[in-house]
């Protein structure tokens, strides 16, 4: 059985490789839900808010997916820095987010975008 490297297993090796050893899992998620947050035009309290707006809950989505993937944080800490959301919520949000990217092309592109911005991010924290 060969093992075939995809997207994702590339994009996770790409982000710890690149992240500073002094940011922790934590800071971390705080950089993904403000760099989300800044992506849509909205304040970092919004995501943490029960705005239903699709606008909102499609970024929302996104960064707990991304803060799940990206970290070895729980699904319940995940969850407590978008608004105290159970952990069904943030394994919905990972699994929609998934689908979306296989089906949906416009999601999928909005999607990188988060991820090279936060990609970004790193690369610039780690020259310092």
């Amino acid at each position: 059985m060969q093992l075939i490297p995809t997207y994702s297993t590339y994009r996770s090796a790409v982000v710890v490789r690149q992240r500073p050893p002094q940011i922790n899992d934590m800071q971390t998620a705080e950089i993904i839900r403000q760099v989300c947050a800044e992506y849509a035009g909205i304040d970092v309290t919004v995501l943490a808010g029960k705005w239903r707006k699709r606008e909102v809950v499609e970024v929302r989505q996104i960064g707990m997916a991304i803060t799940k993937h990206d970290t070895k944080l729980s699904l319940q800490s995940v969850g407590n820095y978008y608004g105290g959301r159970n952990h069904a919520t943030i394994i919905h949000a990972k699994d929609l987010v998934s689908d979306l990217c296989e089906t949906d092309k416009h999601f999928l592109l909005k999607v990188r975008t988060i991820q090279n911005i936060i990609e970004k991010h790193f690369t610039l924290t780690s020259k310092f």
